[in-house]
This record gives structure tokens, C-alpha cells and sequence, in this order.
């Protein structure tokens, strides 16, 4: 919830706060010693409200802001009907999704299903399925192209040096690289939750957005941080560093009880007890890239409480 402003007059508040109802923003006034604060629940509206509000300032009788109460108390009550001819339905997708992910509703989410599709088809058609690492698709794909790293370390000592000839996929493209059954089916399935309610919940944009920069940030650190920091893995594959984000990213929203997303209590828990367990001599076997999953979990992190660090907000 951000503050965009503040007016002397109630009936200027109410009437600006009910003209951001009918644009589809959720807004209310509160009184604040003698002035009226005009707040805004969702920060994805509050570069635009702001510019409303310049607007309204400018000339509060244009005709665009007259009747509008009327309008926005239809709205409201709408709003209500559907909450309360919906609330079953709610706490049944809660309770059906308690024990996974939670939250992934119906409807269409065409980025989550590419994802898991080129993934799918990567693992079948490149190798994975028997765990080859010196086929010509994880050759592409991959940080680096194996031919070139000898011992774990690149040949020309230089990891980057793919990437500066052109080849700039390699940042993305080894989050769709698999080494085994459990390994695809987990993280698919994981995807589908996760990917699926942040696009449902949200947009396709956004979840696009996400999965670049989650995959650049744990690609690169994986690839670069030094052997101290679990770093210099150049051959590493797996949507689990993006997953990490989304996990952290849908767990920061989720503190907000008007975001819409859930993360259930089990499904932090697991996630973090494997997280940690990845880290010990006990799963030393599965060479599991633990920078991506930490610096994965790390951005979502900071990507999900992002917008009430730039500005005072009020939960």
C-alpha cells in the first residue's frame, strides 16, 4: 500500500478516491491530522494513480471527475457479491493445495506450459535421459560448450569468453537442461505451482521478466563466484535456481493478504530443509549446484520486497 498525495478536503478525497475505483484502482482515503492521505493497495498502480492525482489537482471539476460516486459504489458492492459467492470457493483451492505448492489456479498460463515444454523436450531429445553431457543440444544450451572446459575449469581460463563471442543464450538457456527422471519430473512439477500462480495471479510478462533475471543472477554467480563460495560450476543445468526465485519471490507476497498468492507452510518447509540438506556430505553424490539455489531464493527474495523497500509503505 503506497500514499500518493494528501488533499484538505473530504469530499475532494472521497471523490478522487471513488474516480480510482472506476479505473480499477483499489484506493482510500484516511485523515491524517488536517489533511486527507489518498492511498493506494497496489503498488503496480501507483505510478498511474499518481498521475491522476497531478490531474485532479489541476482541476478538480472537470467533468471527468463528476459522478463518479455512484459509479464506484456499484463497484464496491460488486466487489462484495463476488468475494462472498467466491469465499467457499477459496478456501477450497487453500485446502487442495496445502500439501504442494498452493495456489495454482485454473486458466490459461501459456509461458509455464513453454517452459515446462522445452524442458521436457531438451531432457528427451538432448541427452538427459542418459545423463549425457557431451551431446550437441546440451553443447548449445549449456554455460559453456563442454569441448572447452577440461577438469571443470574453461580451457581459455575464461568463462565468459563464450558469451562475449555472441553465444548470449548460454545466460538462460542451461535452466533447461535435466540429468535424470527425478530430476525433470521435480522440478516440472515445481514450475507448474510456482510459474503457474505467479502468471495466473499476475501476467505473463511478469513471470518472463522474473525467470531472465532469476536465471541470469544464478547462472552467472554459479559460473563466476569463486570454489569457496560453491561458485566455478560450468557445466551445472536445472530450472531450480529460477524455482528458488519464484519461491522466494511468491513467499514475499504472500505476507500481503490482499496479494492473492499463497505459499503453505509445508511447502517452506521443505523447500528450505532441502536447501539446506543439499549442503551437507549427504547429497555430496548428486553434485547439486547449491550457488544457483541460494542466489536464486536470494533475488526472489529481493525481487518480492522490492517495492515497499523504495518508498514508506503501510501493511
Amino acid at each position: 500500500m503506497r500514499q500518493i498525495g494528501t488533499l484538505s478536503s473530504e469530499d475532494q478525497a472521497q471523490r478522487f478516491v471513488d474516480y480510482l475505483v472506476t479505473c480499477s484502482m483499489d484506493a482510500h482515503a484516511e485523515l491524517e491530522g488536517e489533511n486527507w492521505e489518498i492511498w493506494v493497495r497496489d503498488e503496480d498502480h501507483v505510478e498511474q494513480a499518481v498521475e491522476k492525482f497531478k490531474e485532479y489537482q489541476q482541476d478538480p471539476e472537470n467533468e471527468l471527475f463528476r459522478g463518479v460516486s455512484a459509479t464506484a459504489e456499484q463497484i464496491r458492492l460488486n466487489k462484495l457479491r463476488q468475494r462472498e459467492k467466491a469465499q467457499h470457493n477459496v478456501v477450497h483451492m487453500r485446502t487442495k493445495w496445502r500439501g504442494s505448492g498452493g495456489g495454482a489456479s485454473s486458466g490459461p498460463k501459456p509461458l509455464t506450459k513453454t517452459l515446462i515444454a522445452i524442458a521436457i523436450l531438451v531432457f528427451l531429445f538432448g541427452g538427459g535421459i542418459d545423463e549425457q553431457t557431451d551431446s550437441t543440444v546440451y553443447g548449445v544450451l549449456s554455460f559453456i560448450d563442454p569441448a572447452k572446459v577440461e577438469g571443470g575449469r574453461a580451457v581459455d581460463g575464461q568463462p565468459l569468453a563464450s558469451i562475449q563471442k555472441g553465444e548470449v543464450w548460454r545466460l538462460i538457456t542451461p535452466i533447461f537442461l535435466h540429468f535424470g527422471a527425478m530430476h525433470i519430473i521435480f522440478n516440472c512439477l515445481v514450475t507448474y505451482q510456482f510459474a503457474g500462480q505467479i502468471e495466473t495471479r499476475w501476467t505473463t510478462l511478469r513471470l518472463g521478466l522474473l525467470v531472465i533475471v532469476l536465471a541470469l543472477v544464478s547462472n552467472l554467480c554459479s559460473a563466476l563466484l569463486p570454489d569457496w563460495l560453491g561458485g566455478n560450476s560450468l557445466l551445472g543445468g536445472g530450472m531450480s535456481g529460477v524455482l528458488y526465485g519464484l519461491f522466494g519471490y511468491l513467499w514475499m507476497k504472500s505476507l500481503d493478504p490482499q496479494s492473492g498468492v499463497y505459499v503453505s507452510d509445508a511447502t517452506k518447509a521443505i523447500l528450505l530443509i532441502f536447501l539446506v540438506l543439499c549442503m551437507t556430505p549427504v547429497m555430496a553424490f548428486a553434485h547439486i549446484d547449491n550457488t544457483a539455489h541460494v542466489t536464486g531464493l536470494i533475488t526472489g527474495i529481493v525481487l518480492g520486497i522490492a517495492p515497499r523497500l523504495m518508498a514508506p509503505s503501510r501493511m
